[in-house]
Protein backbone atom coordinates (compact mmCIF):
# COMPACT_ATOMS: atom_id res chain seq x y z
CA UNK A 1 0.00 0.00 0.00
CA UNK A 2 1.28 3.66 -0.93
CA UNK A 3 0.15 6.00 1.60
CA UNK A 4 0.29 9.88 0.65
CA UNK A 5 -1.01 12.54 2.95
CA UNK A 6 -0.88 16.34 1.42
CA UNK A 7 -0.01 18.78 4.17
CA UNK A 8 -0.75 22.31 2.34
CA UNK A 9 -2.01 25.45 3.71
CA UNK A 10 -2.68 29.01 1.71
CA UNK A 11 -0.20 31.56 1.96
CA UNK A 12 -2.70 33.76 3.51
CA UNK A 13 -4.20 31.66 6.28
CA UNK A 14 -5.38 33.25 9.39
CA UNK A 15 -2.91 32.27 12.80
CA UNK A 16 -5.42 31.53 15.03
CA UNK A 17 -6.63 28.96 11.96
CA UNK A 18 -3.29 27.60 11.59
CA UNK A 19 -2.40 27.14 15.23
CA UNK A 20 -5.62 24.83 15.69
CA UNK A 21 -4.78 23.02 12.62
CA UNK A 22 -0.92 22.92 14.05
CA UNK A 23 -1.83 21.42 17.19
CA UNK A 24 -4.88 19.10 16.29
CA UNK A 25 -2.85 17.69 13.31
CA UNK A 26 1.22 18.41 11.83
CA UNK A 27 2.66 18.70 15.75
CA UNK A 28 0.82 14.94 16.26
CA UNK A 29 1.60 13.42 12.93
CA UNK A 30 5.29 14.55 12.70
CA UNK A 31 5.82 14.10 16.33
CA UNK A 32 4.29 10.63 16.54
CA UNK A 33 6.59 9.63 13.00
CA UNK A 34 9.79 11.30 14.47
CA UNK A 35 9.06 8.32 17.78
CA UNK A 36 7.17 5.48 16.65
CA UNK A 37 10.58 3.65 16.16
CA UNK A 38 9.25 2.27 12.44
CA UNK A 39 11.89 2.92 9.74
CA UNK A 40 9.15 4.15 7.26
CA UNK A 41 5.58 5.67 8.38
CA UNK A 42 4.44 7.58 4.97
CA UNK A 43 5.17 9.62 1.70
CA UNK A 44 3.83 13.00 2.10
CA UNK A 45 3.62 16.63 0.07
CA UNK A 46 4.41 19.72 1.92
CA UNK A 47 4.00 22.61 -0.42
CA UNK A 48 6.52 25.76 0.81
CA UNK A 49 3.68 27.84 1.58
CA UNK A 50 2.96 26.00 4.60
CA UNK A 51 6.51 25.71 5.90
CA UNK A 52 6.92 29.26 5.18
CA UNK A 53 3.85 29.39 7.65
CA UNK A 54 5.13 27.58 10.21
CA UNK A 55 8.42 29.18 10.32
CA UNK A 56 6.74 32.67 10.38
CA UNK A 57 4.54 31.46 13.07
CA UNK A 58 7.40 30.06 15.19
CA UNK A 59 6.40 26.31 14.71
CA UNK A 60 10.46 25.64 14.92
CA UNK A 61 9.32 22.47 16.86
CA UNK A 62 7.17 21.03 13.79
CA UNK A 63 9.72 22.05 11.28
CA UNK A 64 12.52 20.25 13.05
CA UNK A 65 10.42 17.25 13.37
CA UNK A 66 9.49 17.07 9.63
CA UNK A 67 13.19 17.96 8.55
CA UNK A 68 13.89 14.91 10.79
CA UNK A 69 11.86 12.56 9.40
CA UNK A 70 13.12 13.52 5.77
CA UNK A 71 16.33 13.65 7.08
CA UNK A 72 16.29 9.77 8.47
CA UNK A 73 13.48 8.50 5.36
CA UNK A 74 10.69 8.10 8.06
CA UNK A 75 8.09 10.15 5.54
CA UNK A 76 9.03 10.09 1.59
CA UNK A 77 8.71 13.77 0.58
CA UNK A 78 7.61 14.90 -2.93
CA UNK A 79 8.58 17.25 -4.83
CA UNK A 80 5.70 20.24 -5.83
CA UNK A 81 4.93 23.62 -6.68
CA UNK A 82 5.56 25.91 -3.66
CA UNK A 83 2.47 27.92 -3.64
CA UNK A 84 0.01 25.82 -5.03
CA UNK A 85 -0.44 26.57 -8.13
CA UNK A 86 -3.18 24.43 -10.95
CA UNK A 87 0.18 23.27 -13.14
CA UNK A 88 -1.83 22.88 -16.40
CA UNK A 89 -3.28 26.38 -16.00
CA UNK A 90 -0.29 27.99 -16.17
CA UNK A 91 2.29 28.63 -18.23
CA UNK A 92 5.49 26.61 -18.83
CA UNK A 93 8.03 29.07 -17.55
CA UNK A 94 5.89 30.13 -14.66
CA UNK A 95 5.51 26.41 -13.58
CA UNK A 96 9.26 25.74 -13.51
CA UNK A 97 9.91 28.93 -11.60
CA UNK A 98 7.28 27.83 -9.26
CA UNK A 99 8.93 24.41 -8.77
CA UNK A 100 12.20 26.09 -8.54
CA UNK A 101 11.18 27.96 -5.66
CA UNK A 102 9.74 25.02 -3.50
CA UNK A 103 12.97 23.51 -3.93
CA UNK A 104 15.05 26.41 -2.86
CA UNK A 105 13.41 27.57 -0.33
CA UNK A 106 13.29 23.89 1.59
CA UNK A 107 16.59 23.31 0.54
CA UNK A 108 16.98 26.38 2.47
CA UNK A 109 15.22 25.62 5.16
CA UNK A 110 16.86 22.19 5.22
CA UNK A 111 13.98 20.08 4.39
CA UNK A 112 14.78 18.39 0.49
CA UNK A 113 12.78 15.73 -1.01
CA UNK A 114 14.38 12.61 -0.88
CA UNK A 115 12.05 10.89 -3.72
CA UNK A 116 11.74 11.47 -7.72
CA UNK A 117 8.21 12.23 -7.06
CA UNK A 118 6.12 15.20 -7.81
CA UNK A 119 2.68 16.43 -6.43
CA UNK A 120 0.27 18.44 -8.87
CA UNK A 121 -1.52 20.17 -6.81
CA UNK A 122 -5.57 19.58 -6.35
CA UNK A 123 -3.83 16.52 -7.90
CA UNK A 124 -4.74 18.26 -11.34
CA UNK A 125 -1.98 17.19 -14.18
CA UNK A 126 -1.94 17.02 -17.62
CA UNK A 127 -0.07 14.83 -19.66
CA UNK A 128 1.15 18.00 -21.33
CA UNK A 129 2.67 19.03 -17.72
CA UNK A 130 4.25 15.31 -17.56
CA UNK A 131 6.87 16.74 -20.21
CA UNK A 132 8.23 19.78 -18.00
CA UNK A 133 8.17 17.07 -14.99
CA UNK A 134 10.53 14.46 -16.76
CA UNK A 135 12.66 17.22 -17.72
CA UNK A 136 13.17 18.48 -14.92
CA UNK A 137 14.00 14.77 -13.36
CA UNK A 138 10.85 13.85 -11.73
CA UNK A 139 9.70 10.31 -12.63
CA UNK A 140 6.80 9.63 -10.77
CA UNK A 141 3.38 11.20 -9.51
CA UNK A 142 -0.01 10.05 -7.42
CA UNK A 143 -3.50 11.55 -9.15
CA UNK A 144 -6.74 10.80 -8.62
CA UNK A 145 -8.41 7.22 -10.56
CA UNK A 146 -11.40 9.08 -12.35
CA UNK A 147 -7.94 10.07 -15.65
CA UNK A 148 -8.87 5.58 -16.73
CA UNK A 149 -11.86 4.28 -17.42
CA UNK A 150 -13.51 2.18 -14.37
CA UNK A 151 -12.07 -0.83 -15.89
CA UNK A 152 -8.68 0.04 -16.51
CA UNK A 153 -7.61 1.31 -12.85
CA UNK A 154 -4.75 -0.85 -12.02
CA UNK A 155 -3.72 -2.62 -9.11
CA UNK A 156 -1.03 -5.43 -10.51
CA UNK A 157 0.98 -2.83 -12.87
CA UNK A 158 2.12 0.77 -12.84
CA UNK A 159 0.16 3.02 -15.41
CA UNK A 160 2.75 5.00 -17.18
CA UNK A 161 2.65 7.78 -19.78
CA UNK A 162 6.11 8.07 -21.89
CA UNK A 163 8.26 6.26 -19.19
CA UNK A 164 6.83 8.90 -16.08
CA UNK A 165 5.07 6.23 -13.72
CA UNK A 166 1.43 7.33 -12.46
CA UNK A 167 0.07 5.88 -9.25
CA UNK A 168 -3.52 6.27 -9.20
CA UNK A 169 -5.41 7.10 -5.76
CA UNK A 170 -8.01 4.59 -5.36
CA UNK A 171 -11.17 6.97 -5.09
CA UNK A 172 -13.05 4.12 -3.51
CA UNK A 173 -10.90 3.66 -0.67
CA UNK A 174 -9.34 7.00 0.14
CA UNK A 175 -12.94 8.48 0.61
CA UNK A 176 -13.89 5.65 2.85
CA UNK A 177 -11.58 6.64 5.57
CA UNK A 178 -12.54 10.21 4.98
CA UNK A 179 -16.96 9.63 4.90
CA UNK A 180 -17.01 6.68 7.09
CA UNK A 181 -14.80 7.34 9.30
CA UNK A 182 -13.34 3.86 9.72
CA UNK A 183 -10.58 3.26 12.00
CA UNK A 184 -7.62 1.30 11.21
CA UNK A 185 -9.50 -2.08 12.50
CA UNK A 186 -12.26 -1.90 10.73
CA UNK A 187 -10.28 -0.70 7.75
CA UNK A 188 -8.03 -3.99 8.00
CA UNK A 189 -11.40 -5.94 7.82
CA UNK A 190 -13.18 -4.31 5.34
CA UNK A 191 -10.00 -5.02 2.98
CA UNK A 192 -9.59 -8.31 4.16
CA UNK A 193 -13.43 -9.56 3.31
CA UNK A 194 -13.77 -6.72 -0.31
CA UNK A 195 -10.10 -6.26 -1.91
CA UNK A 196 -9.73 -10.30 -3.00
CA UNK A 197 -13.02 -9.48 -5.15
CA UNK A 198 -11.20 -7.27 -7.07
CA UNK A 199 -7.32 -8.50 -7.32
CA UNK A 200 -8.14 -12.03 -6.72
CA UNK A 201 -4.84 -14.09 -5.68
CA UNK A 202 -2.73 -11.71 -7.59
CA UNK A 203 -0.17 -9.82 -5.66
CA UNK A 204 -1.60 -6.49 -5.48
CA UNK A 205 -1.27 -2.63 -4.23
CA UNK A 206 -3.57 -0.20 -3.43
CA UNK A 207 -2.98 3.35 -3.01
CA UNK A 208 -4.65 5.79 -0.27
CA UNK A 209 -4.05 9.46 -0.74
CA UNK A 210 -5.66 12.45 1.24
CA UNK A 211 -5.09 15.59 2.92
CA UNK A 212 -3.57 15.62 6.24
CA UNK A 213 -5.81 17.78 7.78
CA UNK A 214 -8.14 15.19 7.73
CA UNK A 215 -6.65 13.56 10.73
CA UNK A 216 -7.43 15.31 13.83
CA UNK A 217 -8.55 18.67 12.64
CA UNK A 218 -11.53 18.01 10.27
CA UNK A 219 -12.41 14.43 12.01
CA UNK A 220 -11.34 14.76 15.79
CA UNK A 221 -9.57 11.45 17.22
CA UNK A 222 -8.90 10.05 13.16
CA UNK A 223 -4.80 9.90 13.90
CA UNK A 224 -5.65 7.81 17.12
CA UNK A 225 -7.83 5.58 15.58
CA UNK A 226 -6.78 5.12 12.26
CA UNK A 227 -3.56 6.87 11.35
CA UNK A 228 -1.22 5.92 13.90
CA UNK A 229 -2.18 2.56 14.14
CA UNK A 230 -1.58 1.94 10.60
CA UNK A 231 1.82 3.03 11.22
CA UNK A 232 2.19 0.93 13.87
CA UNK A 233 0.88 -2.26 12.23
CA UNK A 234 1.86 -1.71 8.88
CA UNK A 235 4.63 0.56 9.11
CA UNK A 236 8.38 0.17 7.90
CA UNK A 237 7.08 -1.48 4.37
CA UNK A 238 5.36 -4.26 5.96
CA UNK A 239 2.26 -3.14 4.01
CA UNK A 240 2.63 0.71 3.80
CA UNK A 241 5.76 1.14 1.47
CA UNK A 242 7.51 4.10 -0.23
CA UNK A 243 6.03 4.74 -3.53
CA UNK A 244 9.57 4.34 -5.58
CA UNK A 245 9.64 0.52 -3.98
CA UNK A 246 6.32 -0.29 -5.27
CA UNK A 247 7.58 0.76 -8.65
CA UNK A 248 9.91 -1.32 -8.49
CA UNK A 249 7.60 -4.22 -7.60
CA UNK A 250 5.28 -4.27 -9.93
CA UNK A 251 5.55 -3.69 -14.27
CA UNK A 252 4.84 -1.02 -15.82
CA UNK A 253 2.39 -0.64 -18.59
CA UNK A 254 1.86 2.03 -21.09
CA UNK A 255 -1.64 4.00 -21.58
CA UNK A 256 -1.81 6.62 -23.98
CA UNK A 257 -5.30 7.14 -23.15
CA UNK A 258 -4.32 8.95 -19.48
CA UNK A 259 -6.95 11.82 -18.90
CA UNK A 260 -6.35 15.11 -17.56
CA UNK A 261 -8.14 15.65 -14.49
CA UNK A 262 -7.96 16.58 -11.23
CA UNK A 263 -9.13 15.01 -7.47
CA UNK A 264 -12.36 16.91 -8.04
CA UNK A 265 -12.97 15.72 -11.55
CA UNK A 266 -15.86 13.26 -12.27
CA UNK A 267 -17.01 11.46 -15.32
CA UNK A 268 -19.16 13.33 -16.17
CA UNK A 269 -16.81 16.33 -16.66
CA UNK A 270 -14.75 14.48 -18.60
CA UNK A 271 -17.83 13.82 -20.69
CA UNK A 272 -18.39 17.40 -20.97
CA UNK A 273 -14.43 18.32 -21.97
CA UNK A 274 -14.47 20.12 -18.24
CA UNK A 275 -11.53 18.95 -16.53
CA UNK A 276 -10.47 21.46 -13.94
CA UNK A 277 -14.22 22.08 -13.01
CA UNK A 278 -13.19 24.03 -9.46
CA UNK A 279 -10.33 26.16 -11.05
CA UNK A 280 -11.58 26.92 -14.51
CA UNK A 281 -14.13 26.01 -15.47
CA UNK A 282 -16.01 26.88 -19.32
CA UNK A 283 -19.42 26.84 -17.28
CA UNK A 284 -18.25 29.73 -14.68
CA UNK A 285 -17.59 33.19 -16.33
CA UNK A 286 -16.01 34.07 -13.02
CA UNK A 287 -13.36 31.82 -13.38
CA UNK A 288 -12.74 32.65 -17.09
CA UNK A 289 -12.26 36.77 -16.24
CA UNK A 290 -9.93 35.91 -12.98
CA UNK A 291 -7.81 34.21 -15.35
CA UNK A 292 -7.47 36.50 -17.46
CA UNK A 293 -6.36 39.09 -15.08
CA UNK A 294 -3.74 36.55 -14.22
CA UNK A 295 -2.41 35.73 -17.59
CA UNK A 296 -1.79 39.32 -18.47
CA UNK A 297 -0.14 39.78 -14.93
CA UNK A 298 2.13 36.49 -15.21
CA UNK A 299 3.25 37.61 -18.74
CA UNK A 300 6.02 39.74 -15.89
CA UNK A 301 6.03 37.23 -13.85
CA UNK A 302 9.84 37.08 -14.76
CA UNK A 303 10.35 40.76 -12.91
CA UNK A 304 12.20 41.34 -9.95
CA UNK A 305 9.78 43.52 -9.09
CA UNK A 306 6.62 41.37 -9.98
CA UNK A 307 7.97 37.74 -9.38
CA UNK A 308 6.83 37.30 -5.58
CA UNK A 309 2.97 38.55 -6.48
CA UNK A 310 2.59 36.43 -9.02
CA UNK A 311 4.21 33.45 -7.17
CA UNK A 312 1.09 33.60 -4.74
CA UNK A 313 -1.84 35.17 -6.74
CA UNK A 314 -2.05 31.50 -8.38
CA UNK A 315 -2.96 29.48 -5.61
CA UNK A 316 -5.64 27.27 -6.26
CA UNK A 317 -7.86 28.39 -3.53
CA UNK A 318 -8.35 31.53 -4.92
CA UNK A 319 -10.61 29.62 -7.91
CA UNK A 320 -11.79 27.28 -5.82
CA UNK A 321 -13.93 29.65 -3.42
CA UNK A 322 -15.74 31.20 -6.32
CA UNK A 323 -16.60 27.95 -7.76
CA UNK A 324 -19.94 25.65 -7.27
CA UNK A 325 -20.82 24.62 -3.93
CA UNK A 326 -18.35 27.13 -2.63
CA UNK A 327 -18.78 31.04 -2.37
CA UNK A 328 -16.83 33.25 -0.92
CA UNK A 329 -15.16 35.65 -3.23
CA UNK A 330 -13.42 37.45 -0.68
CA UNK A 331 -10.74 34.87 -0.62
CA UNK A 332 -10.47 35.17 -4.63
CA UNK A 333 -9.79 38.68 -4.32
CA UNK A 334 -6.73 38.23 -2.47
CA UNK A 335 -5.40 37.25 -5.80
CA UNK A 336 -7.12 39.37 -7.84
CA UNK A 337 -5.00 42.49 -5.98
CA UNK A 338 -1.79 40.69 -6.39
CA UNK A 339 -2.63 40.23 -10.26
CA UNK A 340 -3.97 43.92 -10.45
CA UNK A 341 -0.92 45.17 -8.56
CA UNK A 342 1.52 43.80 -11.08
CA UNK A 343 -0.61 45.04 -14.34
CA UNK A 344 -0.53 48.64 -12.69
CA UNK A 345 3.03 48.37 -12.20
CA UNK A 346 4.55 46.49 -15.12
CA UNK A 347 1.61 46.77 -17.73
CA UNK A 348 0.62 48.72 -21.14
CA UNK A 349 -1.81 51.16 -21.04
CA UNK A 350 -4.05 48.97 -22.48
CA UNK A 351 -3.65 46.31 -20.53
CA UNK A 352 -3.53 48.52 -17.17
CA UNK A 353 -7.50 49.71 -18.24
CA UNK A 354 -8.69 45.90 -19.18
CA UNK A 355 -7.26 45.00 -15.61
CA UNK A 356 -8.80 47.00 -13.83
CA UNK A 357 -12.09 46.83 -15.44
CA UNK A 358 -11.66 42.59 -14.66
CA UNK A 359 -10.93 43.88 -10.80
CA UNK A 360 -14.10 46.09 -10.92
CA UNK A 361 -16.02 42.85 -11.77
CA UNK A 362 -14.23 40.78 -9.18
CA UNK A 363 -14.40 43.35 -6.55
CA UNK A 364 -18.61 43.63 -7.79
CA UNK A 365 -18.67 39.78 -6.64
CA UNK A 366 -17.77 40.54 -2.90
CA UNK A 367 -21.27 42.88 -2.66
CA UNK A 368 -23.68 40.36 -3.76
Amino acid sequence: MGVLLHFFQPYWQFPHVLQKIVEQCYRPIFRFARNCGQSFAFTANINYSLLELLKKNGYDDVLDDIKYCVEHNIIELVGTAAYHPIIPLIPVKHAGIQIAEDYCKKKFLGIAANSKGFFFPEMAFSKKSLHLMNRLGFKWTVIEDVAVLPDKIPFDYITSYQGYSVFLRSSYWSKYVWDNHLNFWEFSEKLKTEFSGWTGDAASYLVIAMDAETFGHHVPGLSESFLFPLIQNWGSGKVVTRFEELSDLFPHRENSEIRDSSWSTSYEDLYNNDPFPLWKSKYNGNHLIFWDLVYMALKYSDRPEAIHQCLKMVNSCHWWWISRGFWNPHFMLIGAKKALAVVEKCGTTEEKRKARWHFEFLEGLCRH
